[in-house]
């Protein structure tokens, strides 16, 4: 289930689970490893963006996209922050233990060029969320593309900076949000009419 990002601390992948460096990192990938933890990410992983509307009426509405796998089991958790790693990408992680039997662990993706890493290194693997993975894929590569050309920040020999400049959402953001969560809602593979591919 897809819940709004809480503030939780930003990991760039060199500290271990219990707080120790980890040394030992992996630096490449097997595709047992990536199909493995794409069936568990099918299950208990979101890929969604949320849609952000402005305090000011006057302003439009943010979409903001995110990766995020929950668990209960650190294990769990550890093998996908591993990977993610391996990757390159920097996560976020949030620990719930309120109202939880269990404590549950919460890792986000959310910088837009690491969520690129992410994805096209899981779509090939993924079966119910593959759709909104490429969707999503579609959506970070088109606003990344946009910002880098609304960039207003240069550096000494007057080259544009990538990543400072934020283009307004527009109406074609807003139809990436709308198919997401339309795939979102109807994802359960349980209650989900299976296509007949011949």
């Amino acid at each position: 289930m897809l819940e709004t990002p809480k503030a939780m601390t930003p990991t760039n992948g060199t500290e271990s689970m219990d707080g120790t460096m980890d040394n030992q990192q992996e630096t490449r990938l097997t595709e047992r490893e990536l199909a493995y933890m794409a069936g568990l990410f099918d299950g208990e992983g979101t890929i969604g963006i949320f849609k952000v509307q402005p305090r000011r009426r006057t302003k439009n509405p943010t979409f903001r996209p995110i990766i995020q796998f929950v668990n209960t089991d650190l294990r769990l958790i550890a093998k996908f922050t591993n990977i993610a790693k391996v990757l390159g990408c920097t996560y976020y992680m949030h620990t719930d233990s309120k109202n939880h039997r269990k404590t549950c662990y919460t890792v986000q993706i959310t910088r837009f060029s690491m969520q690129v890493s992410w994805l096209e290194a899981f779509i090939p693997y993924l079966v119910g969320k593959r759709e909104q993975a490429e969707l999503q894929l579609e959506f970070v590569k088109r606003r990344i593309e946009l910002n880098a050309n609304n960039a207003s920040v240069k550096d000494r020999k007057g080259n544009i900076i990538k990543g400072f400049g934020h283009a307004k959402h527009d109406e074609i953001d807003e139809e990436f949000y709308l198919r997401v969560q339309g795939l979102n809602r109807g994802s359960s593979e349980t209650t989900r009419t299976p296509q007949i591919i011949n």
